[in-house]
């Protein structure tokens, strides 16, 4: 399953709304089809980069439905159901269960102890409930809330339902411990894509990066030509990576994102209820073009 499934291209899907910010479901499923129809392996709604913190519990099902449905089990979805305590990461994680989800992202919380014992304990009562794969989200790779190769060794050999970690780090040293310790028993994801290529070098099954509501091709061109051994093609694909975020930074993301599908001919309006910095009108062109 880790192998299997796991791997390659995971979108962490951006969240349209309406000009008056209510959630565009009709534009939700319109990109849930767009995606399903390009190079992913797996739809990863309600993520950071669905603005989940500023979504209701009912939004975040709403779009976990339109998801599940509009797939049609062509691609694999994972929603996030990482909530604000665990009460309600059991809730939604069960509700996408009952639904249909081939798997849920449960990020590492804020509001528990940060220690290693708190975070198995955490994990292991969400794996006593479900039936379905997890894979864990360490947005921080760092840091006292951070999963430890240690602990992700303990969690793989002892718990039945973790199966991957999406891992956000640049460090390659950490990037590597963790690699070493736990990819022959878990999925180790890397969560930046500026350095799938050097993680693709350490062992990582995939990456989960924005840019694959953009351009998944390009990633999966990057693992394609890696594990084929053209590491020249590789590189250039990396690099036109590069080149694509230094193009977004230009405005906040998931704003930027937004606006570039937009232009790519995905109906969604340059709303987020994130607080978004301000930008011009030259920057938004910029983008677009």
């Amino acid at each position: 399953m880790a192998e299997n499934f796991l791997r390659g291209i995971i979108v962490p899907m951006l969240t349209p709304f309406n000009d008056d910010t209510t959630l565009d479901g009709e534009t939700l499923e319109h990109f849930t089809d767009w995606l399903c129809r390009r190079r992913v392996d797996v739809l990863f709604p309600t993520g950071g980069s669905g603005e989940y913190t500023h979504l209701t519990t009912e939004e975040r099902k709403r779009v976990i439905d339109i998801v599940v449905s509009s797939s049609g089990k062509r691609v694999p979805v994972m929603p996030g159901t990482g909530g604000t305590s665990l009460e309600e990461t059991l809730s939604l994680s069960l509700y996408a269960q009952q639904k249909g989800a081939d798997a849920v992202g449960i990020v590492v919380p804020d509001f528990i102890e940060p220690s290693e014992e708190t975070i198995f304990q955490y994990f292991q009562q969400i794996d006593s409930a479900l039936n379905i794969p997890v894979m864990i989200y360490d947005p921080r790779g760092s840091g006292k809330n951070s999963i430890t190769p240690q602990v992700m060794k303990r969690m793989a050999d002892e718990l039945k339902w973790i199966k991957g970690i999406k891992y956000r780090t640049t460090d390659g040293e950490r990037m590597a411990r963790m690699v070493k310790k736990v990819r022959h028993t878990v999925a180790v994801l890397s969560g930046v894509e500026l350095v799938f290529l050097s993680d693709l070098a350490i062992g990582v099954a995939g990456v989960v990066g924005g840019g694959g509501n953009l351009f998944p091709e390009l990633l999966a061109e990057v693992q394609t030509q890696f594990e084929l051994g053209n590491i020249t093609q590789a590189r250039q694909a990396q690099f036109r990576i590069l080149d694509m975020n230094e193009v977004l930074d230009r405005i906040q993301w998931p704003l930027s994102g937004k606006i570039a599908l937009e232009a790519m001919g995905v109906p969604f309006q340059p709303v987020v209820r994130l607080a978004a910095e301000r930008y011009s009108k030259q920057d938004a062109q910029y983008i677009r073009e």
